[in-house]
């Protein structure tokens, strides 16, 4: 980050984030994992981090809690929603309850 002059790098898990894993309660762990490793850093580096909670899309109720732990507990910047879990993408009417909590 010194050689690169970057001030502040954001955290974040890429694709497939959590979607690998077979069952629910392994990505639920997984995700939880994710995002108190992520704080931890932030914590131990003050200002040289900022970070992206992983959520679990399409698991409404399980990415609702993780999000409240996220920005509650954690003091996470923002998140992280892939396009596409299990063959269900944003544009889903899965999802749309989902994504009608997101304030506009």
């Amino acid at each position: 980050m010194k050689a690169g002059n970057i001030e502040t790098m954001m955290l974040s898990v890429s694709s497939p984030s959590v979607g690998f894993l077979d069952e629910r309660s392994a990505r639920v762990r997984l995700a939880r994992t994710i995002n108190k490793d992520i704080a931890q850093t932030l914590r131990e580096h003050p200002g040289r981090f900022g970070g992206f909670a992983t959520l679990l899309l399409p698991h409404a109720s399980e990415l609702l809690t993780e999000s409240d732990h996220a920005f509650d507990e954690l003091g996470l910047d923002g998140v992280i929603v892939e396009t596409n879990t299990d063959g269900e993408y944003l544009g889903d009417p899965s999802v749309a309850p989902i994504l009608a909590l997101i304030p506009q």
